[in-house]
């Protein structure tokens, strides 16, 4: 995770996600952009696996175990954008889901736009 140029704050509440600062992303990036989960440790999401979950279609859904790391004195959820929906511009979905033992909470999907950049397909 230290390599990531780019790592944007998504915070967590109840079943909703929101973001301080929407990131301009742009087409072409890879293993380049993260996202660091916050407000995991209270109420139903505390001491679950988190999966950060990435679509363009629902033909293609990328599902990305988060990581721990340290941001300050919090600990956060880090996952890194998947290239296959930073291939291109256009509009990917972003949610996050918690499993624990017989036990899945879900947020709201958030829609994120990427931009043309200056590698084209």
């Amino acid at each position: 995770m230290d390599k990531l140029k780019e790592v944007y704050q998504v915070s967590v509440s109840a079943q909703r996600l929101s973001m301080q600062q929407i990131p301009r992303l742009a087409s072409g990036a890879v293993n380049s952009v993260g996202l660091a989960f916050t407000g995991l440790d209270a109420g139903n999401w505390a001491g679950l696996t988190y999966t950060a979950v990435f679509w363009r279609n629902e033909k293609e859904v990328h599902h990305v175990l988060t990581k721990a790391a340290a941001a300050g004195e919090l600990t956060v959820q880090v996952a890194v954008v998947p290239a296959e929906v930073m291939a291109e511009q256009g509009a990917f979905w972003l949610g996050l889901m918690g499993t624990g033992e017989g036990f899945t909470i879900t947020t709201e999907a958030i829609r994120l736009n990427v931009f043309q950049g200056a590698i084209t397909t």
